[in-house]
């Protein structure tokens, strides 16, 4: 099976499940299912499907993320504007949907017919695990307040605390913004890592020595 007859398979598991996601505020464009929740945050459902020199071709999977804009361009700083249409490459916060279940960081599903097991399969994930997480960050301070409980394992990657100092910075919290950068700034992890804490947060305006 070559690589454009699995993009046509793909297209026909993504068409019969854009009644459930639009049904629940999401948008189709592309590969990527978009619910905008704020401006500049926007959750995504992803679905990617394998390369044909790797491993996973003939294969897909779903990968569901938050987009936070000011996070985004404060620390890929040689970007200078949003992209204009989000993806899951984007977002600061990202899950592989089967892992909520099977407890796996990584799952592909065949693209080979039929197809309905795995569009039920697919569906029965979000609506009982991947749905209840977005809906849980559905805005900067619900992020906020998950990342206190959870630390993350929501999704963030380790300079979680950096994404979190940026948001509250959004927010209009400085002093918070700053305390936290301060605090990443002083991990030590790496000299150049630090070095990148304090290019971000000058410039932003926060002193963090």
């Amino acid at each position: 099976m070559d690589r454009s007859q699995n993009a046509e398979n793909l297209d026909y598991i993504q068409s019969a499940m854009l009644p459930f996601l639009e049904s629940v505020g999401f948008k189709l464009n592309q590969r990527t299912f978009t619910r905008t929740c704020e401006p500049g945050l926007i959750q995504v459902i992803s679905f990617g499907m394998g390369q044909s020199w790797s491993m996973y071709h003939g294969k897909f999977t779903v990968d569901i993320g938050v987009y936070i804009q000011e996070a985004y361009l404060a620390l890929h700083p040689f970007i200078k504007k949003p992209p204009k249409k989000v993806t899951g490459m984007h977002c600061e916060i990202s899950r592989r949907l089967p892992a909520f279940h099977a407890n796996v960081e990584d799952y592909w599903w065949d693209l080979n017919p039929p197809f309905e097991n795995t569009i039920q399969e697919l569906i029965q994930l979000l609506q009982k695990y991947g749905l209840l997480f977005l809906d849980g960050l559905r805005s900067r301070n619900e992020i906020i307040e998950q990342w206190k409980t959870k630390g993350n394992l929501i999704g963030f990657p380790p300079r979680g605390k950096l994404s979190i100092a940026i948001i509250q910075a959004k927010l209009g919290n400085v002093s918070e913004a700053a305390r936290l950068a301060r605090e990443e700034y002083h991990k030590k992890e790496s000299q150049p890592y630090s070095e990148f804490v304090l290019q971000v947060m000058n410039a932003m305006g926060l002193e963090v020595q």
